[in-house]
């Protein structure tokens, strides 16, 4: 009978440590699940401020022509993502991409149309679209809702 006893209690023993062993483990993932959402939470933060980085050459600074040019062959690969707005006497043109940008809902202008204009930007025959190299903008960044930037607005002065 001692023999049954001692095997209920080892027995007893044993459970009790396991509950021990599985709500330390629990306690454990559930500090390590808070601080794995924490990390990531701030190593999203950083990627859209590194992204977002590139963009701080443009935001409320003044810029030449040529800046404003290269601009817009720079971030020709992705109209989908980004619009270029020049404004020059009160009328705007619409580069890269047409849509709102604060809503994030840009749709490509095709290639060849941007090409077109990018042909015309340099041409001083043309007027209304031509963007003298030596003139100067006011750059401004517009973001969408989730506080990614998706255009670059550049008024002459």
């Amino acid at each position: 009978m001692d023999g049954n006893i001692q095997k209920a209690l080892w027995i007893g023993v044993s459970i009790l440590l396991f509950v021990a062993v599985v709500a330390i483990g629990m306690s454990a993932y559930g500090k390590a699940s808070k601080m794995t959402d924490e990390s990531m939470s701030n190593l999203d933060m950083q990627a859209q401020q590194l992204a977002n980085a590139a963009y701080g050459v443009y935001d409320n600074q003044y810029v030449s022509g040529t800046q404003v040019i290269n601009a817009i062959k720079s971030y020709k690969a992705t109209p989908d993502e980004m619009q270029i707005i020049v404004v020059k006497g009160g009328s705007s043109t619409y580069y890269l991409s047409t849509g709102s940008a604060e809503a994030g809902t840009l749709s490509p202008i095709a290639e060849g149309t941007t090409n077109n204009m990018l042909k015309s930007v340099q041409d001083k025959n043309n007027a209304t679209a031509y963007i003298n190299p030596y003139g100067e903008f006011y750059a401004t960044v517009v973001t969408d809702v989730n506080g990614i930037v998706r255009a670059i607005r550049f008024e002459q002065q």
